[in-house]
């Protein structure tokens, strides 16, 4: 819908939240000119040189970050370069927003954090400073989930476990094994696996990127385990999937008495409609199958669906995987895992 943004660059994030979130990223690239009226259908907006939704007009003009992690990087550099304060309200907590003033402020930006509260002294330039950036979460945990359901062992460097709280709490929980060195955190098979109840939410609880990771490892766990996805209205894509290669998972909504207060999303009669819940039955074996990936977090999961799976498994649609993982097959080519990869 946006006519300035190339598609390439709209990540799968939702219905709503892909409109908020693409315009706060990428709204720098311009329209040079302004769209001839057949370009845009007529529910956009034309602001300027930039083309909104309705959606996202009403939400520039609230001005008000949500709990999401990208809303609010995205807020932060909108705002870092400017005249006089501004407080974002609301913020997410996540690390990686505190990573990112810690090396704004490093460049000469005035950003300060107060709990859910950050507040933004404009500056006219910034300086390149050095800084090294904090280890993805997401990859720790999924190369950790990985181990865990192949039954191996692991050592990630450069993890902080704070960083890692509530995915430790529920590895341990599940029976796997956790040793937390001063270099890193070592992940292991060391029983069989137990089945866990889990439901996601913001920072420092169980990040919604973890969940289908989580669920596809349940799959292999002798008993019922529960999940509840409470941050991301559609992040069950993967599920139908998993059930083609023998999954035994069954949709559900929780009973929730305030549902507009319980989900972090915008809800609505359309959310509603939506399974925000999943029971998985297991052990059930899996059987490798052909996939078409069409989301980085459902790409990573399938990919280790297919390395837990009985015969060859074919992926499509590498990219999704590419945009959040580096080198994803080559280093899972090193492990132990090796002679059941085969990237081309």
């Amino acid at each position: 819908a946006l006519k300035s943004i190339p598609k390439e660059h709209i990540p799968s994030y939702g219905s709503v939240s892909v409109e908020k979130i693409s315009d706060r990223l990428y709204k720098i690239k311009k329209i040079t000119e302004k769209p001839e009226p057949a370009q845009i259908s007529s529910n956009l907006v034309v602001v300027g040189k930039y083309v909104l939704t309705p959606e996202v007009f009403g939400y520039l003009k609230k001005a008000s970050p949500s709990k999401r992690g990208e809303i609010t990087l995205a807020e932060v550099f909108d705002k870092m370069i400017n005249d006089g304060k501004v407080i974002l309200k609301n913020a997410a907590q996540e690390p990686e927003v505190d990573d990112l003033i810690f090396f704004l402020n490093k460049a000469g930006a005035k950003i300060n954090r107060q709990e859910r509260t950050i507040i933004i002294e404009g500056v006219k330039t910034l300086r390149g400073p050095k800084h090294r950036c904090m280890t993805d979460r997401n990859e720790a945990v999924t190369f950790a989930c990985m181990a865990l359901g192949t039954k191996g062992d692991i050592f990630i460097e450069n993890i902080l476990p704070i960083h890692l709280k509530a995915f430790l709490t529920k590895v341990k929980e599940a029976g796997g094994g956790v040793e937390i060195t001063e270099n890193g955190i070592r992940f292991f098979y060391k029983e069989n696996l137990k089945a866990t109840w889990l439901e996601t939410s913001a920072y420092p609880g169980f990040m919604t990127d973890w969940q289908p990771l989580w669920s596809t490892l349940m799959t292999q766990v002798k008993g019922k385990s529960t999940v509840i996805e409470r941050v991301f209205e559609n992040r069950f894509i993967f599920v139908d999937t998993l059930k083609e290669m023998g999954a035994d998972i069954e949709f559900f909504n929780p009973k929730i008495s305030k549902p507009q207060t319980y989900y972090n999303f915008d809800w609505s009669r359309e959310k509603a409609k939506l399974k925000h819940g999943i029971k998985i039955k297991g052990p059930t074996p899996l059987q490798g199958t052909s996939v078409v990936i069409t989301d980085i977090r459902a790409g990573a999961t399938l990919t280790f669906a297919a390395l837990m799976g009985r015969g060859a498994s074919e992926l499509s649609g590498l990219e999704h995987i590419e945009r959040g993982y580096e080198d994803l097959e080559g280093r899972l080519a090193c492990s132990q895992l090796a002679s059941r990869l085969n990237s081309r």
